[in-house]
């Protein structure tokens, strides 16, 4: 559970994009990326802010469980018991 909450943390940095002037397509590229990106920030803000509450939530069920069996174990004498 925890390596499932450090992929969805690390696959939510933040990227940057890099468009180099005068290559093929980009002025074209840079015009559609700037003609939608107010339509896309708020998406991918609210995509963002699941993914950081989806990855604290998994983190913390982990740590519960973790928890839940310390104490189980704790309570174990050696002896063979019953389910």
């Amino acid at each position: 559970m925890r390596t499932g909450a450090e992929a969805l943390s690390s696959a939510n940095v933040e990227r940057t994009r890099l468009v180099v002037q005068g290559a093929p397509g980009s002025p074209r590229s840079l015009a559609a990326v700037e003609r939608f990106v107010e339509y896309w920030d708020p998406a991918l803000s609210a995509m963002t802010d699941a993914l950081d509450a989806l990855a604290g939530g998994i983190a913390s069920a982990a740590a519960a469980y973790e928890l839940r069996d310390a104490i189980s174990a704790g309570t174990f004498d050696g002896q063979a018991h019953a389910f």
